[in-house]
């Protein structure tokens, strides 16, 4: 059985073990829809759950938030205003007088 675990689907949501980041969840596979901030990568594309812009920064109420599943998450700094728009973050420069807080 353990040299077939990658070839089984134990949650039976069409996704092996091999394709699957959590095989003991039915609700989480690659074909589910991402529930931000929540704490789970329900999709499993191993992105930070509380950096849904993907900038690299999260907002300062989820500094330190691990996402379930995925290494190295909760390391990321705070400072994002704006979790919508990837182009907005403390690292962005800013452009005066274009009505957007980039940084």
């Amino acid at each position: 059985v353990d040299d077939r675990r990658d070839e089984m689907d134990d949650d039976q949501d069409g996704f092996t073990a091999a394709e699957d980041c959590n095989d003991s969840d039915d609700t989480i596979s690659p074909n589910a829809e991402e529930i931000w901030y929540d704490g789970i990568d329900g999709d499993c594309a191993g992105d930070d759950d509380f950096d849904a812009d993907a900038d690299g920064y999260v907002m300062d109420d989820y500094i330190g938030f691990q996402t379930n599943g995925v290494d190295e998450s909760g390391l990321l700094p705070g400072g994002d205003c704006n979790e919508e728009d990837a182009a907005s973050n403390p690292g962005e420069t800013e452009v005066w007088y274009d009505g957007v807080d980039s940084d």
